[in-house]
């Protein structure tokens, strides 16, 4: 029996493109990864991946604002492999985003269809948020592959409830709630699925496997919980409410991260909303039973973080769904899937038209996702320019020109951390390092003598110093960064 060369075709075009994919995703992820400073939050991690013992890293680990330990433990192996330059400490978050696409493809293909996994796959990996925390060394990148590992495995284990499959999605569910808490809420996605399929007639058999393994789950991830977690509820932010809206829709990458000075860059949000819109549309208009419950599941995860915020008096802030992004990236693919194929049923019927009405879907497709591709570069350059901080500049310009008897002023306190890891561990000056004075506008403002010769460096969002009292003191802005975002650190100097 001959293999039909269609077939054959088909079979092998899906991997090539995934493969293709895959690998845009990795140059994205790799290029111009060492190029700018760690900042404050990354900091927290060098400095447990600085620690002389493992237990050293995880004991700062637990001092991270709800931080589960691996990230860290990761982190800490990268520095004796490779060493603490920025690139080799933000690998690991790059290969975890690259990566994430596995599983994202083959739950997607679960879901709905090979086409639209792969353009779902295409849309997160050029995806600027996506990018911007790939490269960033945090835990989002490893909860992006984590989260979507264990979805993957749990639908798999409702199709086949064999014991192997309900073992393997509990133990790297249990695996990455060590790197982030919130992989547990894919358990929410899971129940939505398992949910369309009610009526499975192992739908008893499948529900109770599922309850012990989250009695499993639950027995091996609550105490690491318990412990790392324990500090939660000392902060005291507040939740701005107004600003959920616009932060959610950063979150699943529909607004730009930074603000934008081209057109193009504005152009890609307009068309991924304009698709989003339409595949929304398109699931409740369809009654795509599956992929509704995982619109309803998206939205209760979303309302669950923000009570957790509102609960432990944390921010709200975008990064916080920022696993949800390719769910939008779904929901996009499957309008231009859509499209692609509107009224091709129609031109069946008719044999004069059937090429040239099908064709034409099909070629709107593909300009919609040629400009998807195209209208992110500009929003992607414009990333890899911005710089959130600029600790390592600073701490370099501070090694070759700081004399003793000087002072060295850094608003907010805590921002001092960045500089004593640049000055201590890359720039071999624990001297400098000891001499950073954390403070804070109206303390600085109240001192009644500066020292003629004083370095203040100064966190951009905390900038509320007047200009006329600089002015009086003598301080003068130095430049040290070409496109600071709207974190990173002001340099001003009194001499």
């Amino acid at each position: 029996m001959k293999l039909n060369l269609k077939t054959r075709f088909s079979g092998a075009l899906y991997p090539a493109l995934f493969l293709l994919i895959l690998l845009l995703s990795l140059g994205l992820r790799l290029y111009h990864l060492g190029a700018i400073s760690l900042w404050y939050d990354e900091v927290g991690v060098a400095m447990a991946a600085m620690e002389a013992t493992l237990a050293g890293a995880i004991r700062i680990a637990r001092e991270h604002a709800a931080a589960m330990p691996l990230d860290d433990v990761v982190a800490w192996v990268v520095v004796r492999l490779l060493g603490n330059a920025e690139w080799a400490l933000r690998l690991a978050p790059a290969l975890w985003g690259t990566f994430s696409l596995v599983p994202i493809y083959f739950l997607f293909k679960k879901l709905t269809n090979r086409p639209v996994a792969l353009l779902a796959c295409l849309f997160t990996a050029i995806s600027p948020f996506a990018i911007l925390f790939a490269q960033e060394l945090r835990f989002y990148s490893a909860l992006l592959f984590f989260y979507y590992l264990t979805a993957w495995l749990m639908v798999h284990a409702i199709q086949k409830p064999i014991w192997k499959n309900f073992f393997l999605w509990g133990v790297f569910t249990v695996i990455g709630i060590y790197f982030h808490i919130y992989v547990s809420l894919a358990i929410c996605s899971g129940a939505g699925y398992l949910y369309v399929r009610r009526k499975d007639k192992k739908i008893g058999i499948i529900i109770k496997r599922m309850l012990l393994t989250l009695i499993s789950i639950s027995f091996l991830a609550l105490p690491g919980y318990l412990y790392f977690c324990h500090g939660e509820a000392a902060y005291q932010f507040r939740l701005e409410l107004t600003l959920i809206p616009f932060l959610v829709m950063q979150g699943i990458g529909l607004l730009p991260y930074y603000s934008l000075s081209s057109l193009s860059g504005w152009l890609y949000y307009a068309l991924l909303g304009l698709l989003v819109i339409t595949g929304i549309y398109i699931i409740f208009k369809k009654k795509d039973s599956i992929l509704k419950w995982i619109l309803i599941s998206s939205f209760i995860q979303i309302l669950v973080t923000i009570a957790a915020d509102a609960v432990t008096g944390y921010f709200f802030a975008a990064r916080q769904i920022f696993f949800l992004l390719p769910i939008a990236s779904l929901i996009a693919a499957l309008a231009v899937y859509e499209i692609a194929i509107l009224n091709q049923e129609d031109a069946m019927l008719m044999k004069e038209n059937k090429i040239a009405l099908s064709n034409i879907h099909k070629i709107i497709s593909l300009f919609i996702v040629a400009g998807i591709v195209i209208f992110s570069m500009p929003v992607n350059i414009e990333n890899y320019r911005m710089e959130k901080s600029e600790s390592r500049e600073i701490s370099e310009l501070l090694s070759q020109q700081y004399q003793p008897g000087e002072a060295i002023f850094v608003i907010p306190a805590w921002n001092a951390l960045s500089l004593e890891y640049y000055l201590t561990y890359q720039f071999d000056r624990p001297d400098i390092a000891n001499q950073l004075t954390g403070t804070s506008s109206l303390d600085l403002t109240k001192i009644d003598h500066l020292p003629d010769q004083s370095y203040l460096i100064i966190n951009a969002n905390y900038m509320d110093l007047p200009a006329s009292w600089l002015e009086e003191m003598r301080f003068e802005n130095i430049p040290v960064g070409k496109n600071l975002a709207y974190s990173a650190e002001l340099l001003f100097t009194r001499k």
